[in-house]
């Protein structure tokens, strides 16, 4: 079993300080939230109550109290079916190379028990892309992504006309 550091955990009680329309930051902080879950798994009412508690919206308990209440309720669960369409979405860009599955109807999504080496360089691609959640480890993954990039230039550029080097 992987003991997370509570750095990361308390850094992960905070959703992310982005725009709803960057639906991407929104679908990588599920991701991470799906990872470091005892259970591998993250529904979207998990999620939602999630952006309820860090937007100070009401409990859906108090759902019929008021027509505001309703709309909030309404938007934030529009909000994580946007965000669990674009994770199955990457399912099929992704493919074999994507470490998570998806329930029937995108209800929640599951990480994968067992995965390989593409799987592997996905999540490390997705911490890398999430510095802020991970500042205990911005060296090691700041330093393996360049090393990463530089082999990935170096298959990409001509090899007869060009030069890569790590920073």
């Amino acid at each position: 079993m992987i003991t997370i550091p509570k750095e990361i955990i308390s850094k992960l009680g905070k959703t992310p300080k982005k725009a709803k329309k960057d639906l991407h930051y929104w679908a990588d902080y599920i991701e991470i939230l799906c990872l470091i879950n005892k259970d591998g798994i993250i529904s979207q009412n998990d999620f939602i109550d999630r952006i309820k508690i860090e937007r100070d919206i009401e409990d859906s308990e108090d759902y019929n109290k008021t027509e505001g209440n309703s709309k909030k309720n309404e938007k934030s669960s529009l909000f994580a079916e946007d965000c669990f369409r674009l994770l199955e979405s990457r399912i099929a860009a992704f493919k074999n190379y994507y470490p998570f599955t998806i329930s029937e109807g995108n209800k929640s999504l599951h990480f994968k028990k067992l995965f390989d080496l593409q799987q592997k360089i996905y999540l490390f691609l997705l911490m890398s892309s999430s510095l802020g959640y991970f500042e205990i480890f911005n060296t090691e993954l700041t330093s393996s992504f360049e090393r990463l990039s530089l082999g990935a230039l170096k298959n990409i550029l001509p090899q007869n006309i060009s030069k890569s080097f790590i920073f």
